[in-house]
């Protein structure tokens, strides 16, 4: 999507870039070094094809991005405060997202399958779509599940309120595709929002009511929660910071953490890295940082594996 950020008032001085929170774990996924393909729905218009050129040059396949004719894309705002929380606004209800499922051919569908090991996808992915596009894409989850005992389906829940028409149909939607989960990386927060959740085992109990292998919970400063073969683990982060915006903190975990995770790395060891990623990106303005920032992580990780 298109994102405005700065200072969102009449006459100011207001940043036109690009965002979204899956955009942005894939973004930061392949500047650490991973391979990553993403899967999206855009117009035919400059600001789509400026997006893909940028996204190219941040080293993300772009190469199944359907590109729907007379169509532009979504576009959100963000306001941040002094404490580096923000507030969204959103304009989106024409996006071509909202319409993928219908463009994708089921032999679409199977090539993915056949050709990725990970799928991963978010809470406000889901609430783009239609009962029926909702369908089409669980059915895809059990196939891409049944498919291999390699495979992960990552999910996020990323609540966002304004995003759906009420809770009750963000649960109902929840219920048709945890089953195929593999891996969650929430924020407790969201879940706080959603389920009014007063602890993380609350949260963990629900989801390890779909046998969800491994869950991970982030917890703002608090310690991250992993909860992995029946054991749960408090791992507290070593660096804490005074946010300046906490836009990607989220989304930049999980690229980190997946990063790691990918190369084999110790789920401790890259939690660790994951913490140490996301308190670099919030002290930076945007939820797409200067690369001259985020480069030093190539190495720390390449540590991490020998």
């Amino acid at each position: 999507m298109l994102e405005l950020s700065g200072q969102i008032q009449l006459g100011s001085n207001t940043k036109l870039s690009f965002g979204g929170d899956v955009l942005n774990t894939a973004l930061y996924y392949a500047r650490l070094e991973g391979e990553v393909t993403f899967l999206t729905a855009l117009g035919d218009d400059n600001f789509s094809t400026q997006m893909i050129n940028q996204w190219n040059d941040e080293n993300i396949d772009t190469s199944e991005i359907l590109k729907l004719k007379d169509r532009v894309p979504g576009l959100y705002a963000i306001q941040t405060d002094n404490k580096g929380e923000r507030s969204f606004y959103y304009w989106r209800e024409q996006a071509p997202i909202k319409d993928i499922f219908y463009h994708l051919t089921k032999e679409n569908l199977d090539k993915y399958t056949k050709q990725y090991r990970y799928l991963y996808f978010s809470g406000i992915s889901l609430s783009r779509w239609d009962d029926k596009q909702l369908e089409i894409f669980a059915n895809w989850l059990e196939n891409f599940r049944n498919s291999g005992q390699d495979k992960e389906i990552i999910f996020d829940l990323n609540y966002r309120p304004k995003c759906w028409q009420s809770k009750d149909q963000t649960k109902a939607y929840l219920m048709k595709v945890l089953k195929y989960v593999t891996i969650v990386l929430t924020t407790f927060d969201d879940e706080q929002l959603l389920f009014n959740d007063v602890n993380y085992q609350q949260t963990l109990d629900r989801y390890n009511k779909f046998n969800i292998p491994m869950i991970i919970i982030k917890h703002g400063k608090n310690p991250t929660i992993l909860n992995y073969q029946d054991q749960i683990n408090l791992i507290k982060a070593t660096k804490i910071v005074t946010p300046i915006d906490t836009t990607a903190a989220g989304d930049s975990f999980n690229a980190a953490f997946l990063a790691a995770f990918a190369k084999g790395i110790n789920l401790h060891k890259s939690i660790k890295f994951a913490q140490n990623f996301a308190a670099e990106i919030i002290q930076h303005q945007g939820a797409i940082i200067n690369k001259t920032h985020t480069d030093k992580y190539i190495d720390q990780l390449k540590e991490l594996i020998q």
